[in-house]
C-alpha cells in the first residue's frame, strides 16, 4: 500500500559565499557542506486557484538547490513578537539558481546519467556512486521534466527505498515551531539506482486537463515585480483537529522521517487534494515544472570561500548527514 511520509530536513537558509567582480554581485557558490534551503526566483509553470495551466513565468518559491546562485539580500522583516529580530520564517537572500560553464553536464543532465554530485536527475548511473562525495546532492530536485528524489534519509530508513507509486511525500522543515512545506512529491515510478538499494523516485507529472489524478508541486508564488520574501507555507491550527492530524507532527525534529503510515490510494488522494486547497487558500500558487537553470561563469568571482569551492575527501556518511 502507498504511505503518506512527513519528510523534516534541514530548514536552515543559504545565504552567500563571495561576490562577483565583473558583475558586482554576491553568489553562492557550489555547496559542498550541510544542505540548506534557499529562496529562489525561477522560471516555472504554475496552476491558480481555478485550476488554470500557465507556461513559463517568473515564480517565487523555497525549496533546494546545491548547486551555485547569484544572491541578493532582501530588506529584513521584523518578527512582531521580538523587537529587532528578523522574522525567521522570512528569507533574508533571494537566490537565482545556475549551472556551472560546462556544457556536457548540461546536456548529460537531460539525459539523467551524468557525473554530477548535485542532482538527483543525475543518478541515473552507478558510476555516479564510484566518486563518494556523489552522495552530496540536490533532493528532492524540482527543475528539469519532472520532480527527483534519490538519496536523503534512505540510508536510515529502509522503507524509503521501496515507496510504492502513488504514494505521498510532504519535504518540509522545523520553522518557529511549525513544520514548514516546501515540496509535495508524488511517487510516479522507482528506479534502483545504487549497490546498496537506494532507490531514485519520479515525482507525478502534472498533465494539462488532469486535475484530478495527483501530481507534485511546490508552493510558489507569482513574481510581480517587486523582490520580496515570504515565509514557507505551513498548516493552520485547524488542521491539528482535523481528521488528518495523525498525518503530521508540528515539531519534535529538525530532520528525519514522521509517520510513514499505510493507507489506501483513495485515502492518500484525500490528502493531497486536502493539501493543495490549503495552499491555494492561502495565496500561493502549485509550482508544477521549473525550467533548468541556466549556465552561467562564475570564475571570475573573488573572495572564494575554500571551503565551498574545494572538492572534498568525504562530505557525506551515507547522505543522511547532508540532506
Amino acid at each position: 500500500m502507498p504511505k503518506i511520509i512527513q519528510f523534516f530536513h534541514p530548514g536552515y537558509e543559504h545565504g552567500f559565499d563571495n561576490k562577483n567582480s565583473t558583475e558586482n554581485s554576491l553568489i553562492k557558490m557550489r555547496n559542498y557542506n550541510p544542505h540548506k534551503r534557499k529562496f529562489m526566483k525561477h522560471e516555472g509553470t504554475y496552476i491558480d486557484k481555478n485550476g488554470k495551466n500557465y507556461e513559463k513565468k517568473q515564480l517565487l518559491f523555497w525549496g533546494e538547490w546545491e548547486e551555485q546562485s547569484k544572491v541578493k539580500i532582501l530588506d529584513p522583516q521584523f518578527d512582531s513578537l521580538k523587537k529587532g529580530l528578523w522574522d525567521k520564517s522570512y528569507p533574508q537572500y533571494l537566490h537565482f539558481p545556475s549551472l556551472p560553464p560546462d556544457a556536457q553536464f548540461k546536456e548529460n543532465l537531460k539525459r539523467g546519467s551524468c557525473q554530477s554530485p548535485i542532482l538527483p536527475s543525475c543518478i541515473g548511473s552507478e558510476n555516479t556512486f564510484q566518486d563518494p562525495w556523489a552522495k552530496l546532492n540536490t533532493d528532492p530536485c524540482v527543475f528539469g521534466d519532472s520532480f527527483i528524489y534519490g538519496i536523503c534519509q534512505q540510508p536510515h530508513y529502509n522503507f524509503l527505498r521501496y515507496l510504492e507509486p502513488g504514494a505521498l511525500i510532504v519535504f518540509g522543515s522545523y520553522v518557529k515551531d511549525r513544520f514548514a512545506i516546501d515540496t509535495v512529491f508524488v511517487v510516479k515510478d522507482r528506479k534502483q539506482h545504487h549497490p546498496d538499494g537506494y532507490s531514485r523516485y519520479t515525482g507525478a507529472f502534472y498533465i494539462d486537463g488532469s486535475e484530478d489524478a495527483m501530481f507534485s508541486f511546490v508552493p510558489a508564488k507569482i513574481y510581480c515585480g517587486e523582490d520580496k520574501g515570504f515565509p514557507r507555507f505551513s498548516m493552520s491550527d485547524d488542521f491539528y483537529k482535523s481528521k488528518y492530524k495523525d498525518y503530521f507532527q508540528s515539531s519534535q525534529g529538525k530532520q528525519g522521517v514522521k509517520g510513514a503510515q499505510e493507507r489506501t490510494i483513495d485515502e492518500v488522494k484525500d490528502f493531497w487534494n486536502y493539501l493543495k486547497k490549503e495552499v491555494l487558500k492561502e495565496g500561493y500558487v502549485l509550482g508544477v515544472h521549473f525550467e533548468i537553470p541556466k549556465i552561467e561563469d562564475f570564475s571570475c568571482s573573488k573572495n572564494e570561500d575554500k571551503n565551498s569551492a574545494a572538492k572534498p575527501k568525504n562530505v557525506c556518511s551515507g547522505g543522511g548527514g547532508c540532506c
